[in-house]
Order: structure tokens, then C-alpha cells, then sequence
């Protein structure tokens, strides 16, 4: 599916997340499965308004928000979790333990 594109507007924006879903939704029950900020080559952090929009189709159309934050979470994008600004509630969110910036220390009994 295509990324947030930050030559659209918001508006732009959910209008082609939309269609792009419609198009792929003929067979339910799924998941959309999505990483806020894509890391590979460069930084690119999906807009909350984008963020906002995928959650919304995703209750309209029964799907469950899978929000990939095993890189970005943990404090590493300055929130816990990287979709917190966005104001969105994924129905599952995979984590990795933290290694640096959030000042948790994990130990072993």
C-alpha cells in the first residue's frame, strides 16, 4: 500500500489512503499492519491526520490497526509510543524491549 505522501495535503492524503484500502478490502476479516515512521534509506513519519484516517477506515471496514512500533517505540520517538500524537488506539501494538532513551532497566529476577 502506498505511504503517507508529504507532497499531499491531509485532505489528499485520506483521500488516497481511502482508495487505496476500498481497493484491497473485497476480502475481509484482515488487518492493516503499519510502521509510523519508515526507516529504511531515510526518516519518513507518517502525519497524524494520515494516521488518523487509516484508524478511521479501519473501524469503518472491521479491520484491526496493527501499529509497528518495534523500532520507534519505547520512548524513541519522544512519546512511548510512536502514534501517541496522532491521538489514534491501534487494536495491537508490537513492541521490542527498549534499549536506550526511555531509562527503564529491565532485569532478571
Amino acid at each position: 500500500m502506498p505511504y503517507d505522501d508529504s507532497a499531499d495535503d491531509d485532505e489528499q492524503a485520506a483521500a488516497r489512503l481511502a482508495l487505496s484500502l476500498d481497493g484491497a478490502a473485497a476480502r475481509a476479516p484482515w488487518a492493516v499492519v503499519v510502521e509510523t515512521v519508515q526507516g529504511e534509506g531515510d526518516v519518513h513519519p507518517a502525519r497524524p491526520a494520515w494516521l488518523r484516517a487509516l484508524a478511521a477506515w479501519t473501524r469503518e471496514h472491521g479491520a484491526l490497526l496493527i501499529v509497528d512500533d518495534i523500532q520507534t517505540g519505547c520512548g524513541h520517538t519522544g512519546p512511548f509510543f510512536s502514534f501517541e500524537p496522532a491521538g489514534i488506539v491501534p487494536d495491537i501494538i508490537c513492541l521490542s524491549t527498549p534499549s536506550a532513551g526511555t531509562g527503564h532497566r529491565w532485569h532478571s529476577p
